[in-house]
């Protein structure tokens, strides 16, 4: 299990749209669009006025059934009418503490592998009960008009949208909540506290759930407590997010693992053969190997085309979800006009899920830009 990284930073995560309102729905949208206009409306422009009146507001409101909503957007129009110095005061605090929680993740992590697992957890932990009590306060709570996640990139954004109908505007949380949730479940694992481990990896994806390597190791923990059912379930939640090829080569060795527990070995080879078209696995070779020891048959040979008639006759999944090819592609058309970085990344990704050239050869030819831009600088 690893931590993932934490993109951006609290200035410009704490900046909101002036027209969040319009992520509401029905009845509620006209209202809480009415009620922000009519505060709008008493904005004077002077900071040492529309401060106090904006919390005036909020208090104002706080027995309205659209109180959070209205809170919210008076909070983000209290971040338009601060004075540079005072926005630049706010930011730092953020940063400041963004700054410590990362080097307690460092430091978690340099623990980890100089195999210090019970320093590690004594590290993390305070963390991430911290951020767990942020959560129960509240903190970045979903409301009518907004969703807040902790997406690490654009596109997986994109595949999160792929596969769920959200009209709601999609905000950034300013904690790197999924990366403290995620270490913390790692050091539990290792601690071989398995269900606190799964709870802190389902907070992590309450906040990235396009994730899909931690359904997977939400999966590893239930298989350690020999809840297989459930091991199983998690590897099926994780697939339609699956949007890179180490991910779904993991994907197939989990899912020949679980078919060998079910004596499922033409299943399960199958599954290690297609793994090792997306990732070379020593692991999954040695599978193969002890399958032909059991089974009397050299599945190492077994083509991958032949194992995607066996899977495809059984209704195991095979590749990625169309969905998400989908939405790298959108991702690519959308980076090259927008940010190279994500167009390569999702390029990249793209290509080695399918092996397309045509797709290999636009994602060689964002790299070589990529390098030269770099390069200049």
């Amino acid at each position: 299990m690893s931590s993932k990284d934490n993109k951006g930073n609290a200035n410009d995560r704490s900046r909101g749209s002036a027209g969040a309102a319009s992520g509401a729905s029905g009845a509620n949208t006209s209202e809480l669009a009415a009620i922000i206009e009519q505060i709008r409306q008493g904005l004077t422009g002077d900071p040492q006025h529309d401060a106090p009146y904006l919390q005036q507001q909020i208090e104002q409101h706080q027995n309205h059934p659209l109180a959070k909503e209205i809170a919210r957007e008076c909070g983000r129009m209290l971040w338009d009418v601060l004075p540079e110095e005072q926005r630049k005061a706010f930011a730092q605090t953020m940063d400041k503490d963004t700054a410590n929680t990362m080097a307690t993740l460092a430091q978690t992590a340099l623990l980890q592998r100089e195999g210090k697992s019970k320093e590690a957890l004594q590290t993390i932990e305070p963390l991430a009960k911290q951020m767990a009590q942020s959560m129960d306060k509240g903190l970045f709570k979903d409301d009518k008009a907004s969703r807040y996640f902790d997406f690490e990139t654009p596109e997986q954004e994109l595949v999160w949208r792929a596969h769920n109908e959200e009209k709601r505007t999609i905000r950034h949380a300013t904690q790197p909540f999924t990366q403290v949730f995620s270490a913390y479940a790692s050091c539990l694992y290792d601690a071989e506290r398995f269900d606190d481990a799964i709870a802190a990896l389902k907070k992590a994806l309450r906040w990235n759930p396009a994730n899909a390597d931690l359904y997977l190791e939400i999966g590893e923990n239930y298989k350690r407590l020999g809840r297989m059912p459930a091991y199983e379930r998690s590897l099926d939640e994780a697939y339609k997010y699956i949007d890179n090829p180490d991910t779904l080569a993991r994907f197939h060795r989990s899912k020949g693992y679980l078919q060998i527990d079910k004596h499922e070995y033409r299943i399960a080879a199958a599954h290690l053969v297609l793994s090792l078209v997306y990732q070379e696995s020593q692991m999954a070779r040695g599978e193969l190997l002890y399958l032909q020891q059991k089974m009397h048959r050299d599945f190492t040979k077994m083509q991958p085309d032949e194992a995607k008639d066996i899977l495809v006759k059984w209704g195991e999944s095979v590749g990625a979800a169309p969905e998400t090819l989908q939405a790298l592609v959108g991702a690519i058309k959308w980076g090259i006009d927008q940010d190279v970085y994500t167009a390569t990344r999702a390029a990249v990704k793209l290509y080695g899920l399918t092996g397309d050239e045509e797709v290999g050869k636009m994602a060689r030819d964002l790299v070589d830009a990529l390098n030269k831009m770099e390069s200049e600088k």
